[in-house]
């Protein structure tokens, strides 16, 4: 007997925090931010939508460039 495991919600994802780094500072050096997240950023952030990223380093924006930057990422 074989045993599938499908991981449908990513529980069992792992270290996937320094490509979520990666991909939003490149994403907001592409529209021409030069705000970056740092590392500590993205762990205490993690676990949140991709839009909540963007609006706590650009709190002075509005939610829908969060959305086309979150869009952008994926």
């Amino acid at each position: 007997m074989k045993l599938f495991v499908w991981d449908f919600h990513g529980v069992l994802e792992k270290g996937n925090e320094q490509a979520v780094l990666e991909v939003s500072n490149l994403i907001l050096r592409d529209f021409g931010f030069d705000q970056q997240f740092s590392r500590e950023e993205i762990y205490r952030l993690y676990g949140q939508r991709w839009c909540d990223y963007f609006a706590h380093l650009l709190p002075d924006t509005q939610e829908e460039l969060h959305l086309q930057l979150q869009h952008a990422c994926i």
